[in-house]
């Protein structure tokens, strides 16, 4: 049995994939302690470092975690995902999700501005440089 069926009992690719990443997170919680020695190096690497997962490409995330690329492949099949890019797709969104987008900051800082609380022109450039930033 190859290390995608030993590591869930089920063959890769199947439609049980946590769609949050809550329960992405418990389910990697849950399966590590089971996975192969490479997939259990992805699986903390996950953890710890989710922005990475998010944002980066297959081959950035496979050299960070020191792992080869079709290992990541194979660790998301594991969970249940069709590929990388599904399993990818859970951090992004939950990524998305952890601050307002740049126009929500923006209009925020514009109402401050109005209402009096930010009454220094340098402290409203200030909260635009760091609305941009925080965007990067």
């Amino acid at each position: 049995m190859d290390e995608v069926h030993r590591a869930n009992g089920k063959p890769a690719g199947g439609s049980d994939a946590p769609q949050s990443f809550g329960a992405l997170r418990d389910l990697i919680i849950e399966r590590r302690e089971r996975l192969p020695k490479r997939l259990m190096q992805i699986a903390d690497f996950a953890l710890a470092q989710p922005q990475e997962i998010a944002f980066r490409t297959v081959a950035d995330i496979a050299g960070l975690a020191a792992v080869q690329p079709s290992a990541l492949v194979r660790f998301a099949q594991t969970l249940g995902y069709q590929g990388f890019s599904d399993f990818q797709e859970v951090f992004r969104a939950h990524a998305r999700n952890q601050w307002p987008d740049y126009g929500s900051r923006l209009e925020a800082l514009r109402a401050l501005s109005a209402d009096g609380a930010i009454s220094d022109p340098g402290d409203l450039f200030g909260g635009f440089v760091e609305a941009s930033i925080v965007s990067l």
